[in-house]
């Protein structure tokens, strides 16, 4: 599955989490979302094979990436693309 190319992973407390990237870059993005066993899922894909996966439950958000992740706070994740 596409989920096992995410090598980097971060899991925060709570279903509302941010994402971080470059300015301009949510631009060249294409987003998809979806419901799957009462999980949230919204996949970013970005250039050059970048990908962000959140999948959000009712107590926690998982983002995944094939690029570094660094927590910013609580709520809000930080993409370095």
């Amino acid at each position: 599955m596409f989920l096992d190319n995410l090598k980097y992973s971060i899991t925060l407390e709570g279903e509302n989490v941010s994402t971080q990237v470059p300015q301009g870059m949510q631009f060249q993005s294409a987003n998809y979302s979806f419901d799957y066993e009462n999980e949230n899922y919204f996949i970013h894909l970005y250039p050059d094979n970048k990908m962000v996966v959140v999948i959000s439950g009712k107590e926690t958000s998982t983002i995944l990436s094939n690029v570094e992740l660094t927590k910013v706070d609580d709520s809000t994740v930080d993409i370095k693309l």
